[in-house]
């Protein structure tokens, strides 16, 4: 494995230069197969456009449990119910070289969109703007940790943007979110609309998710699985490199600053948004193993537990083993960092296409 990774390392920076390239552009009927879009005619015809904001929530850890158990009228006497716990985490990628990914996806982001026809302001002049600060000066710094069913992420974004995308914030930060913008003059939807419109351009919010693996379950679910019962507990995984995620445009033309305020940045009725139906899916294998980083103590307090547990059985009381399976995903940096630029530029790619009339 060593020898693969110093491989990986010594083609990593042609891997990054050819990853810049934008990607070919789809039709819009295979686009629409994995994106669905929104608002779209509310668009108008937007052909001006900055990027405000860009997330890249990478999964660092995921998981999934299984457990057996007793069928209605079963009656068996000393029957011992199993758990497994397994759970899987993210290792060759440390946070340094995820902060310097997502800086990549987003700038590629810009690449990707003006290929598709967009004049693009450039970022530093984006980030130029006073209002710009004020803006992510409401957001939540990065990283920021985000969990979505049962997936545990790290949001990261490009120098001087927070998370200020109200769909990753945890309710106490989407409370105090909301707080804050009772406030006029600090509304975030104001400063975006007014930062919009002194660029005179329609502002994109970019949000990509990447994850590595996709566990499974034979857990029963529902009235009719828990009558039948279940009698084999089991967790796979399928380790596979995948994109989804949510771009929302903010059209110009619906912001209205004539009241002294610039209202309209918000307006969900009129914002364009494109949302993966299904992941898009890597064809190259980035795992290079699949290693058990069980700790020691967990592994004895496990054997204990379970000891504990037959003896209980053989008391003539039903009782539960548990299985902990932690496992570290060892991906190869280069082949890791190449496909979710690809895959982000092909989503975007994709949103672009449906977002043109």
């Amino acid at each position: 494995m060593k020898t693969r990774l110093l491989a990986s390392a010594l083609l990593l920076t042609s891997h990054i230069a050819s990853a810049q390239d934008p990607v070919a552009t789809p039709s819009k009927a295979e686009a629409g197969k994995l994106l669905k879009a929104d608002k779209v005619s509310k668009g108008g015809n937007i052909s001006r456009l900055a990027i405000t904001s860009c997330n890249v929530l990478f999964a660092n850890e995921t998981g999934a449990n299984a457990e057996t158990q007793r069928g209605f009228g079963d009656s068996t006497a000393q029957r011992v119910e199993a758990r497994i716990d397994a759970s899987y985490t993210l290792q060759g990628m440390d946070p340094a070289a995820l902060q310097a990914l997502a800086e990549q996806v987003c700038a590629d982001a810009s690449t990707q969109l003006a290929a598709s026809g967009y004049t693009m302001v450039p970022a530093t002049e984006v980030a130029a703007h006073p209002e710009f600060a004020r803006l992510h000066a409401k957001g939540k710094p990065v990283p920021y940790a985000y969990e979505r069913q049962g997936t545990q992420y790290t949001n990261y974004a490009p120098p001087g943007e927070q998370v200020i995308d109200l769909n990753y914030l945890s309710t106490r930060d989407v409370f105090g979110a909301a707080f804050s913008a009772m406030s006029t003059t600090e509304n975030p939807a104001f400063i975006e609309g007014k930062l919009l419109n002194d660029l005179q351009a329609s502002g994109a919010h970019i949000n990509v998710m990447v994850d590595f693996a996709k566990p499974k379950s034979n857990r029963v679910k529902g009235f009719f699985g828990k009558i039948a019962g279940n009698d084999t507990a089991k967790v796979e995984a399928k380790m596979q490199l995948s994109i989804s995620g949510l771009i929302t445009l903010i059209p110009l033309e619906h912001i209205d600053c004539s009241s002294g305020y610039c209202l309209g940045a918000n307006d969900a009725s009129k914002t364009p948004r494109f949302t993966s139906k299904e992941p898009l899916l890597s064809g190259e294998n980035a795992v290079l193993e699949v290693v058990d980083i069980q700790s020691k103590g967990e592994k004895a307090g496990e054997l204990a537990v379970n000891a504990m547990a037959t003896v209980i059985a053989l008391s003539g009381y039903s009782s539960a083993t548990t299985s902990i399976e932690r496992n570290g995903v060892v991906v190869d940096p280069a082949i890791y960092q190449t496909e979710v630029r690809r895959m982000a530029r092909e989503f975007v790619g994709m949103a672009a296409v449906l977002a043109k009339p």
